[in-house]
Formats: C-alpha cells, structure tokens, sequence
C-alpha cells in the first residue's frame, strides 16, 4: 500500500494486516498479487508486477486499487488482475471506485468481451434485441432496465456497465453492417444508410449515457443536473463523440 500513493492521485492506506482484513462493520478485504517468477539456479525468486485490493461489503465487491508498476505497464497485466478480480467476486456485484480513464477503458474492454459472448451464445439477452431491424431502428432500441439487470447479475456486474458494453456491440455491429454494404448499394444510397443508421445509434447511445449523467455516474460525474438545458444539450453532445471515440478505440 505504501505504493500507490506513487501511482495513484487518491489513493488511501488499506491496514490488512492490523485487522486480518475486517472492517468493523462486517466488510473485509482482500489483495491480490502479481509475480514475475525468475529462476536462478534451482531457486525461483519473485519480482512484484502489481496488485489489486478489493473490498466486500454485502451484496458489493469494489475495485479499490489497481496498481501495475511501469517496467511491466502495456503487457496486458491490468487486465489479467482485472480478470482475476472478476474471477473472485463471490457472486457479488463488481463495482469500481473512482476509475481513471485508462482503468475505465480497461473494464469497458472486459465488461464488452462477456456481454459478447452472452449474445453470441444467445444466453440471457433475447434474440430481438440483437438483430439488425432492431438494433438500427428509428425507435429505441436500448435495452430494457429488466433485461440489464438480468445479464448483470449473471455476470456480476452494474446493469450500468452492460448498457456501456452492449453499446460498444451494437457500434461494432453497425460498422460491419456499412461495409457489407459498400460493396453492395450505391454510393448515394450507401450514404442515406449509413447516416440512417449512425444517427440511430447515435440517438440510443445519448440515452444511455444521459441516464449515466443524470445519475451522476463514474467518469460522466459532471454536475449535469445543474446545467442549463442548452448547456445540458451540448455537453450530452460531446459526452456522445468521445464515447464513440473510446468505444471504437475498445474494438480495434
């Protein structure tokens, strides 16, 4: 712990071995963490990588602090602690304090890889939400809260972060939908689709994230509610463009 200070601007003291973990209140922690094994002769010796605490508490696991020291920083070593994270959550939601980018990209990565493979096996989320009448419709075509909640418990994670990670699926749909296309409409009817198509998604997407804004959640914490409606407008905007941005940059 004496570490993250270094790597991380809020970062807090956890006392685990004072209390064997347990909080007065009934929460407990625990830390898991990262070697590097190195053999020298018939001895193995260890090089700490990183580490990851987490804290129970109920029906909650939260991602407190993740921390990978820079010579093994771009190695996929975050997410290999992330995943062993998920792997210990003890069917309890996963919930990540106070993210920063990076580690919100980190969990958006993983968070759209397990809703992925929810849709590819055609498990929890119905067919109809998943089909392209349906997913680039002028209507709605978000996902019902019930049917949020239900792919989050069983995957333990907020019905917040499946609206994100089936928002990046739905963006890497529409991209493969375009260029199937291409090679099969013209150039102006290619143009009306693709617009057609975009500001759909695009119009979904704001819902997601206004919802996100007006309950003040994770990176979007930007006191949208007390904005004025222009204001609120505008910003929505941007929220909307640099989500795009992130989320293609997740499926590259």
């Amino acid at each position: 712990e004496k570490i993250a200070p270094w790597f991380i601007e809020i970062a807090s003291g956890v006392e685990v071995g004072l209390s064997g973990g347990i909080e007065s209140d009934g929460g407990y922690w625990k830390v898991l963490y990262l070697f590097e094994t190195h053999l020298h002769g018939s001895a193995t010796k260890y090089s700490l990588v990183g580490y990851v605490t987490l804290f129970y508490h109920g029906t909650k696991m939260s991602v407190c602090q993740a921390v990978c020291l820079p010579p093994y920083q771009k190695n996929g070593h975050g997410s290999e602690m992330l995943m062993a994270a998920y792997d210990v959550n003890d069917n309890r939601e996963i919930l990540v304090q106070a993210p920063a980018p990076a580690f919100v990209a980190l969990r958006n990565r993983i968070d759209y890889a397990l809703v992925s493979v929810l849709i590819e096996q055609t498990q929890v989320i119905p067919r109809k939400f998943t089909q392209p009448p349906h997913l680039f419709s002028i209507e709605d075509n978000s996902l019902p809260d019930e049917v949020l909640v239900e792919v989050g418990s069983s995957l333990n994670i907020t019905p917040e972060q499946v609206a994100i990670a089936f928002d990046i699926w739905k963006l890497g749909e529409l991209e493969k939908t375009i260029q199937i296309t291409v090679s099969k409409a013209s150039t102006e009817m290619l143009d009306k689709m693709s617009a057609s198509m975009e500001a759909s998604y695009k119009s979904t997407l704001k819902r997601t994230l206004l919802k996100a804004l007006r309950n003040d959640h994770g990176e979007l914490n930007s006191n949208f509610n007390s904005m004025e409606p222009a204001e609120q407008k505008g910003h929505l905007e941007e929220c909307s463009n640099d989500a795009i941005v992130r989320y293609r940059s997740i499926l590259k």
